[in-house]
């Protein structure tokens, strides 16, 4: 099975499966690994990383 092609000149997305658990609602840390580099972003689960953000 393939993806479908990108439209309009967007990126096209890789999608792993699997999921994530947590013992309650948290903002924790992500690292992504990408082309060698590492960035950290915070996942809110449950409930927003910041105050202008819903999770």
């Amino acid at each position: 099975m393939h993806a479908c092609a990108p439209e309009g000149g967007q990126a096209q997305w890789l999608a792993f499966v699997g999921g994530t658990w947590v013992a309650r609602a948290a903002c924790v840390p992500l690292i992504v690994t990408s082309h060698g580099q590492d960035d950290r972003v915070n996942l809110g689960i449950g409930v927003p990383c910041d105050k202008t953000t819903t999770p």
